[in-house]
């Protein structure tokens, strides 16, 4: 789930593109679809919500693009790790300092969006 912060699109559709950035010296795409901002008339965000299949454990960039230009217009880096490693971890684990409290529950969307229901 990303949330847009920035409402000035102007279009309704965007490209994601997923790319693998561990194992090779450049990224290799691995998924690009086109996908459609949602609208949330309770919060007033856009947003775009995607799934994927289990990615293997690795370090992976998702690009959003204007899908008229393919210019992309934002980036973020993020890892896929074990449950293991996670429930080991002792202390915050990298990109921790990004969480945001979208969440009314109180559990950050990483967490209640990562794991299979």
């Amino acid at each position: 789930m990303y949330r847009i912060d920035n409402i000035g699109f102007g279009t309704r559709s965007l490209l994601a593109a997923l790319y693998s950035i561990s194992g090779s010296p450049a990224p290799v795409e691995i998924d690009l679809r086109s996908i459609r901002i949602e609208s949330s008339a309770e919060t007033k965000t856009k947003l775009l919500r995607q799934y994927y299949n289990p990615l293997p454990v690795g370090d992976y960039r998702l690009k959003i693009a204007l899908e008229s230009t393919s210019t992309p217009v934002d980036e973020v880096d993020f890892s896929v790790i074990t449950d293991e490693e996670l429930n080991l971890s002792q202390g915050p684990l990298r990109g921790d300092e990004y969480r945001d409290s979208f969440s009314e529950a109180g559990e950050d969307d990483l967490t209640t969006y990562s794991r299979p229901q």
